[in-house]
């Protein structure tokens, strides 16, 4: 296709090196990452080891319901709980009686059968 750009070189999305420099600090501020690549791979690498650790010590707790390892070593990663929301805290717009069905309109949307408006006399189709 003309212009398509799905074939591209991935690196002529980026900036360029001159427009990216002066951008560089100010982006890093606002996603809370270092602009030094050294470092950002040094924070990365802590990261890394912490969330390690905890999940060792969940897999070392094998408690049924949580993260464990069976006997083969498959890991098993029970379903998360859903978290229960007070109605109050729910936006009218995302609740279900926030929009109830209009009169002469179907639970598809569409007009019902039953609630034509005709003028008294006029068929239905062509005549």
């Amino acid at each position: 296709m003309p212009g398509s750009r799905r074939y591209a070189d991935p690196a002529s999305f980026l900036l360029i090196e001159q427009a990216w420099a002066p951008q560089r600090v100010e982006f890093c501020s606002l996603v809370g990452k270092p602009a030094d690549g050294v470092d950002a791979l040094a924070k990365a690498d802590n990261e890394l080891h912490t969330a390690l650790g905890d999940l060792e010590a969940l897999l070392a707790k094998g408690a049924a319901g949580e993260i464990r390892l069976t006997d083969d070593g498959a890991l098993i990663i029970p379903p998360l709980t859903a978290e229960d929301i007070p109605a109050d805290d729910v936006p009218r717009t995302e609740r279900r009686d926030a929009a109830p069905l209009a009169a002469g309109l179907g639970a598809g949307g569409g007009r019902r059968p039953d609630r034509v408006h005709r003028p008294p006399g006029a068929r239905r189709g062509p005549t």
